[in-house]
């Protein structure tokens, strides 16, 4: 497989690495053929948090990136490519802040991945940092209109494009924006799209392309509409926003792709980020009003729905499990998660949803502290216990006993007069079980120490 790797300099340079090496990365999935999808992975590495060597008048940066996508239906690892990203430029020109932007393009087939990104600092290998995604592949090979992912950029030019780059594509360079961050430095939102099966005769005359900007409080701050009519079965949207008159804030560039003779379409949003202290957001809502299409929720995909169910559903109820497995389509499943969290919101005239915000910030701390292997830190039984019970009272952390496997005892004080849990890893893999709990309705296993000890390998 053809491996594409470019760099691109933004900003500037500095001498040392000041800080703990950061990167991040976005993707895109693009049409190829009816089995496969042309997917674009687009990095972003701080320079200033990597080492480089000064020889002369000029300095060399190094950083090694590995890749690796291994397909979660069999668990087997389709890709693992390393790529070492050597360059140098005049110290004339080392100026703090320079960021290493690259592409990487693979071909992918239909399934549902887990990529894992590293970068290692070239002069320093204890300095890196990985980075773990879950990715659904679906060829765009129906017979009805499709869209694209949007590809987020910090500038698109057809005039005067550099045909060589391999930031090139369909007539335009396109430097894309992994970072998803637009400020001061760069004012203006640049984007790209691709709209597929738009010339058939069906949808003549009756489609058209929606693009909204909406903010984290579920406003609609930007709209435009326009008409879709080509000869061609494929084309190329591209556009740009300048951001200066939004506040800073959070945001989803939303593009519905809709036959309006059938009130049907398709969706492809991105989120991005704005820091922007000349403008301050005064507009006070109550969410009271926010409906399903200017919430969050009207532009996720279906990925997105089921990961969010998956980790809120310790706190469902068995009629709201049952409801959800009979919604088979997208516009459904989006309608019951923004029901679900409505009537969760304990202060509905205010614009957040303070109980979602906090349970969310549980779901990403439990990735951090209990993630198992491949399994998310929320999916596992530390991670559920965490999410419904909270921060345990104490912690009694038993990895060291002689007779017994590792284990730890997480203390509630104040739920039924004081519960506890029992957590042991079985396996010796780090994998810890729910054993036994005091809690009326959890596992209960008095004589969990016989288990512990019958597990340990004499």
């Amino acid at each position: 497989m053809k491996r594409l790797l470019i760099l691109f300099f933004v900003f500037s340079s500095v001498l040392v690495a000041q800080n703990k090496l950061n990167f991040d990365f976005d993707y895109g999935r693009f049409q190829y053929d009816s089995t496969s999808v042309y997917f674009e992975l687009y990095y972003n590495i701080n320079q200033n948090t990597i080492g480089h060597f000064v020889k002369s008048d000029s300095i060399y940066i190094s950083a090694f990136i590995n890749v690796v996508i291994i397909n979660e239906e069999d668990n087997k690892e389709i890709i693992n490519n390393s790529y070492q990203v050597v360059n140098s430029f005049p110290k004339a020109d080392s100026v703090q802040n320079q960021n290493l932007i690259g592409k990487i393009n693979y071909l992918l087939a239909k399934g549902r991945y887990k990529l894992t990104i590293t970068v290692i600092d070239g002069y320093n290998t204890e300095n890196k940092k990985s980075i773990d995604e879950s990715v659904v592949i679906i060829p765009f090979n129906s017979n009805n209109f499709m869209i694209s992912d949007i590809q987020l950029s910090s500038n698109i030019k057809q005039e005067g494009a550099n045909k060589d780059s391999y930031f090139y594509k369909n007539s335009y360079e396109i430097i894309p924006n992994p970072v998803a961050l637009y400020g001061e430095n760069v004012p203006v939102l640049f984007y790209y799209n691709e709209l597929y099966n738009v010339s058939d005769e069906r949808y003549k005359n009756s489609l058209v392309l929606e693009r909204l900007v909406v903010d984290s409080y579920g406003r609609i701050i930007n709209k435009k509409v326009r008409g879709v009519n080509s000869n061609k079965n494929s084309i190329v949207e591209v556009g740009y926003l300048n951001l200066m008159k939004f506040p800073s804030g959070v945001y989803n560039l939303v593009l519905n792709l809709i036959d309006t003779s059938k009130s049907l379409g398709l969706t492809s949003s991105k989120k991005f980020y704005l820091v922007n202290k000349s403008v301050v957001d005064t507009v006070k809502i109550s969410s009271k009003g926010m409906d399903l299409l200017s919430s969050e929720f009207g532009a996720m995909e279906i990925d997105e729905i089921e990961q969010m169910f998956g980790y809120c559903e310790y706190i469902a109820t068995e009629q709201e499990k049952a409801q959800y497995k009979k919604v088979d389509s997208l516009s459904g499943k989006r309608e019951f998660m923004f029901n679900f969290w409505k009537k969760r919101d304990p202060s509905p005239e205010s614009p957040i949803n303070e109980y979602k915000n906090d349970y969310f910030k549980r779901v990403e701390y439990a990735r951090v502290k209990f993630t198992e292997f491949q399994k998310h830190g929320a999916l596992t039984d530390r991670g559920r216990v965490y999410l419904i019970y909270g921060e345990p009272d104490e912690i009694d952390f038993r990895h060291n006993q002689i007779d017994t496997k590792p284990y730890q005892v997480w203390y509630y004080n104040s739920i039924e007069g004081g519960v506890e849990f029992i957590f042991a890893d079985l396996s010796g893999y780090s994998q810890f079980e729910l054993i036994h709990s005091t809690k009326r309705g959890e596992l209960r296993d008095d004589n969990y120490m016989n288990r512990i000890k019958q597990a340990k390998d004499y």
